[in-house]
């Protein structure tokens, strides 16, 4: 009985933490694993060659506390302005396995970008602005 006892203990526990920690579906954002945003850029090149479509390009020191962890932009939307300020998310799609701080280089591609212009790009992190960047240039 005591076994039985301990065991729905621990399960009761483990599922507090897991609530705590944003693991209860309650649609509430996870804390942003990325620290210490620096040397934004971003630009539109536009330049001719082999593949006249332009790409937007996104680059983004940041610090993160795994070493071997990976991450992507993910476009979720525009503010409407002339020109707009596209919005993405910045998403870790691997996990290291050495937790030690490590900086992390973005370099993020869009081929085929539609929009002529922008007026910024704005990345969220955990639900939060995590950087924007401002003014988006255009090589030629």
């Amino acid at each position: 009985m005591a076994y039985l006892k301990l065991a729905s203990f621990i399960a009761l526990a483990a599922l507090a933490v897991a609530c705590k920690d944003g693991a209860g579906g309650d649609g509430a954002a996870a804390a942003c694993p990325a620290t210490n945003p620096r040397e934004p850029h971003a630009w539109i090149d536009k330049m001719p060659g082999m593949n006249d479509n332009p790409t937007l390009h996104v680059t983004l020191k940041f610090d993160t506390p795994n070493a071997g962890d990976d991450y992507t932009l993910v476009f979720s939307g525009s503010e409407e302005s002339a020109p707009p300020a596209y919005i993405y998310d910045l998403e870790r799609v691997t996990v290291g396995n050495a937790t030690v701080v490590t900086e992390y280089d973005l370099h993020y591609r869009e081929p085929d970008f539609a929009e002529p212009s922008l007026r910024a790009v704005k990345i969220n992190c955990g639900g939060k602005l995590f950087q924007e960047i401002s003014p988006v240039e255009e090589t030629h």
